[in-house]
């Protein structure tokens, strides 16, 4: 891959597509290509944070381990996005091992490297700001979520947010790409496996959803899980005043 072919990625990409071209010229020449395989582990929990990732239109797929060494999900990075970034930043050990979900060309640039870019270059510090920005809110909307909605409502924006980034739509449905357990929608959303369980059993008994082949999940319904999504909780009564 030429150092024109990389420019063009990041021209394209989530964080990097506002820059200047003076700005892209000087970053593309600093990511390294390389060719991945379904399956293959891009690093592990817990490793030096040396480089920061950008699959251009790979998944990825954002994984800890349970103390019994089960895969959990955590994340489905969609294509374009920069991943490893916060930790790349920071120089903190990687908090989540990353998974590719199909074969695909990932770019990756010095952790190093990146924080002398940013030093020098306002504009992608700029960016970058911008990027993390939206994902602390993206984490305090996570945090609201836990504390105020109930566990139906968090399943469906889940399965709203995977029907956006892995979803393939056909006949009205949509077949969510990606083998999904009971524990990963339970982690997902920051519950128990039989809370998860019961509600979307529940979902699938009222027409909502199916599992299909291979753990996989297909929307039935799409518009009934963003109503699920969007239902308001009543506020409660005001307390009254105690006396004296």
């Amino acid at each position: 891959m030429t150092h024109d072919d990389i420019r063009k990625i990041l021209e394209e990409s989530e964080i990097f597509g506002s820059l200047p071209a003076n700005v892209l010229d000087e970053l593309a020449p600093h990511f390294k290509a390389t060719e991945v395989v379904k399956g293959e582990y891009l690093f592990f929990e817990g490793d030096p944070s040396e480089r920061i990732y950008l699959a251009p239109r790979g998944r990825i797929k954002v994984v800890r381990h349970s103390p019994e060494g089960k895969e959990v999900l955590f994340e489905v990075v969609p294509a374009g996005r920069p991943f490893a970034l916060l930790s790349g930043i920071e120089r903190f050990p990687l908090s989540a091992s990353a998974v590719a979900m199909e074969d695909c060309t990932l770019l990756s640039i010095s952790s190093e490297r990146f924080l002398q870019l940013l030093g020098s270059n306002p504009e992608l510090s700029m960016s970058v700001i911008h990027d993390l920005l939206g994902r602390l809110r993206e984490a305090r909307d996570r945090i609201r979520s836990l504390a105020l909605e109930r566990v139906e409502q968090r399943i469906a924006r889940v399965l709203l947010t995977l029907v956006n980034s892995l979803g393939r739509r056909s006949e009205g449905r949509v077949l969510l790409d990606l083998s999904l357990t009971r524990q990963d929608i339970a982690a997902m959303v920051g519950t128990t496996v039989e809370s998860a369980i019961r509600t979307m059993s529940k979902m699938q008994k009222d027409g909502i959803l199916k599992t299909a082949p291979g753990g996989r999940i297909e929307i039935l319904d799409v518009e009934a899980l963003r109503k699920i999504s969007d239902i308001q909780e009543k506020p409660g009564k005001p307390r009254k005043k105690a006396k004296g």
